[in-house]
């Protein structure tokens, strides 16, 4: 948008120019067909002006609506993320518990599993549903 609006302003420099050698092609007419026809190409370019003007207008105001946009969304950004720490502290702390009592448990199941005779253990590990049945 800014190389835009540089451009549009180059031009309506541009036109700035054009609008002087007009005024002074119009100076210089002879006669009437010459100032009629300078006239008419002044106003053309007073109007192509005021267009490129207007245009640089509206792409200025697009160019702060971008920028208030992207701060607004840099600030939500910065919400999530702050959002996000606390989830992520808040679960790290509940993984942490779970593993812990999984380490218990299966020390538990170790334990336990140490007082089962080897033969029953190999025949649990070869058909888990058989021995519930």
């Amino acid at each position: 948008m800014g190389r835009t609006r540089g451009e549009l302003a180059t031009e309506a420099r541009q036109m700035t120019a054009q609008v002087e050698r007009s005024r002074e092609k119009l100076a210089r007419a002879r006669n009437e067909r010459e100032q009629n026809a300078a006239s008419r190409e002044l106003e053309e370019l007073r109007r192509l002006q005021k267009d490129r003007e207007e245009e640089i207008g509206k792409l200025a105001m697009l160019e702060a609506a971008a920028h208030k946009g992207k701060e607004e969304a840099e600030t939500e950004r910065a919400k999530l993320l702050e959002q996000l720490s606390s989830n992520e502290s808040s679960t790290s702390t509940k993984l942490l518990e779970i593993e812990q009592q999984r380490d218990a448990k299966a020390d538990e199941r170790k334990r336990v599993a140490s007082k089962i005779p080897k033969n029953v253990l190999r025949s649990l590990r070869r058909d888990p549903q058989g021995a519930r049945a």
